[in-house]
């Protein structure tokens, strides 16, 4: 009984759902029926095409059943005539497997109209096929059962093929973009924008078609364009879902009053008038349909770019602990031997019985060898972690520091001498740390690698930080032979190396990451005629008006 019980609930279920969808059907259809030309029942704008082909994609084929009787009651309450009902419920019905079958089987379509692919397949296949197709049923059947004429069936197939083509072009993408998809996670301002453009939207229609300005003004068709600043706006601004929406807004508001007889499309019949503003409102639709995807085809394309760098540049970060392992592990040795040897002469101490203070003196070496040790292991572990870099207010001089403890072993293993010259009182920036950790390793180990493979008599680096008018500004020169001329103008390209062996992405990382701190990365010469790298950082914004407040009274002095 409990399994025929469920089976029952599962379909009253289904029943219901068809039900749902036969209403939706019915409910669309009636609403384009209102738009229709005193001499012939012939909408000018038919959105239940767009309806039928949308659920059917959406929720699968099953729910034909739903749009076919969704369609044979609109159409029987018509005139009552079963058998041309029956046809044309049919004949939607399979419209709209057709254009689900070719959107989700053959075309690799994605509804949310993100890509421009997307948008173009569904012009070709929904927009054009599908209506084409509804369209072509519909005429051949008013023909065949007299409601018309052969000898104007091309006419009467272009009208129907118009209004299924604007109704599946107004209302199908909203359909599409917002079913089965959560609101947008925006913030209160993105939320306060998105509300804004839509109250302008709404009040630009209404004041271009409703006929509230001077006749001189309202009736100029320019008016229709003063929309386009909106759309590209949003476009701008939002994806093609809420673009979606202010179309079909837009266009609403649009018929609504063109079919009244109002607006600068109204000087003619009702056809004539209805044909030239869909002529407007379908050029608008795939306007901005196509710049928004385009907009968010580039900026899906910028956010990859900026993760397949993050990786890029953690490779680059564990290649260049690889390298520096061998340094590391002779600065891990020192205080590790350190801890044994104090360790050893804490317990001689405790055997011996001797006083509390020497034991203290030992026990304290072994505490600040330890301590020296797992500072090395931090800095290891965060040169070489992969979580998102976060940014906060850092001394610069600091960060110098901290990358000397990670390649002071290899300068002194190649006989390289690093002096520094750094800045006092600098302003601090705002920094993901572990990235300029990089930029700085990236630049002292280029230098190191010339000097050594140079063999110069002078061999040494300076590092030299001071503040400039942008803010800070890091220098490393070295006394090695230079860049070499060929280079010098693509050396930030990635693959350029004047390295033999190199690969030629350090410093187009380099480059990106200061650049994406709003800061600048160039190369020179040096006076001593070996290379020269620079960068600056923007100030942190508090720093950089205390420093500015400070330099005018120093002025003012």
């Amino acid at each position: 009984m409990q399994r025929h019980a469920g089976r029952w609930g599962a379909y009253s279920i289904g029943a219901l759902l068809q039900l749902a969808a036969a209403a939706m059907y019915y409910a669309v259809a009636a609403l384009g029926m209102s738009f229709t030309q005193p001499q012939a029942a012939i909408s000018l704008i038919w959105p239940a095409t767009g309806a039928a082909l949308t659920m059917v994609y959406l929720f699968g084929y099953r729910y034909l059943v739903g749009v076919a009787l969704g369609a044979f009651a609109y159409h029987w309450q018509l005139d009552g005539d079963t058998v041309n009902a029956a046809a044309l419920a049919l004949g939607i019905a399979a419209a709209a497997a057709l254009g689900a079958l070719g959107l989700r089987r053959l075309a690799d379509f994605s509804g949310t109209l993100e890509r421009v692919r997307d948008v173009l397949l569904f012009l070709l296949i929904a927009v054009i096929l599908v209506s084409g197709v509804s369209s072509l049923l519909s005429a051949g059947l008013a023909a065949l059962d007299g409601r018309a004429q052969w000898g104007g069936f091309g006419s009467l197939w272009w009208a129907c093929w118009t209004a299924d083509m604007m109704g599946t072009l107004l209302l199908a993408p909203v359909l599409l973009t917002w079913c089965g998809r959560p609101l947008p996670r925006w913030s209160v301002g993105r939320w306060l924008e998105a509300v804004v453009l839509l109250g302008l939207v709404t009040l630009n229609a209404w004041v271009v078609y409703a006929d509230h300005l001077p006749t001189d003004y309202a009736m100029a068709r320019p008016l229709v364009y003063t929309v386009y600043p909106l759309m590209i706006w949003g476009a701008l601004r939002f994806e093609n879902r809420w673009m979606a929406t202010l179309l079909l807004l837009n266009a609403g508001i649009a018929v609504y009053f063109t079919a009244r007889g109002l607006g600068p499309f109204a000087t003619g019949s009702l056809r004539e008038n209805m044909l030239s503003l869909d002529a407007n409102l379908s050029l608008l639709s795939v306007t901005v349909l196509i710049l928004t995807a385009l907009i968010t085809e580039r900026l899906k394309a910028e956010r990859q770019a900026r993760r397949h760098l993050q990786e890029l540049a953690h490779f680059g970060r564990i290649g260049d602990m690889g390298q520096m392992s061998a340094g590391l592990a002779h600065e891990l040795n020192q205080p590790l031997t350190a801890i044994m040897t104090y360790t050893q002469a804490a317990r001689r101490l405790l055997q011996s019985r001797l006083q509390d203070a020497e034991l203290d003196q030992a026990l304290e070496r072994v505490v600040a060898n330890a301590e020296r040790a797992a500072l090395i292991i931090r800095e290891m572990r965060a040169f070489v972690r992969k979580d998102a870099p976060q940014r906060r207010r850092a001394d610069i001089n600091r960060l110098v520091t901290e990358v000397l403890d990670l390649v002071g072993h290899s300068a002194r293993r190649h006989r390289v001498a690093i002096l520094t010259d750094l800045g006092a009182q600098l302003p601090a920036v705002e920094v993901a740390e572990v990235q300029i950790h990089q930029v700085l390793v990236n630049l002292i180990r280029n230098a190191v690698d010339a000097i050594a493979e140079a063999d110069t008599v002078h061999r040494d680096i300076l590092i030299r930080t001071a503040t400039c008018a942008d803010g800070v500004e890091v220098v490393v020169s070295d006394s090695g032979p230079g860049l070499p001329t060929t280079v010098v103008n693509e050396l930030f390209e990635p693959f350029v190396s004047s390295k033999s062996g190199g690969m030629g992405l350090g410093l187009s990382i380099s480059r990106a990451i200061i650049e994406a701190h709003d800061g600048r990365l160039e190369a020179g010469t040096s006076r001593r005629g070996g290379a020269e790298f620079r960068f600056v950082l923007p100030a942190h914004t508090e720093e950089k008006q205390g420093h500015d407040r400070q330099a005018q009274r120093v002025h003012r002095r």
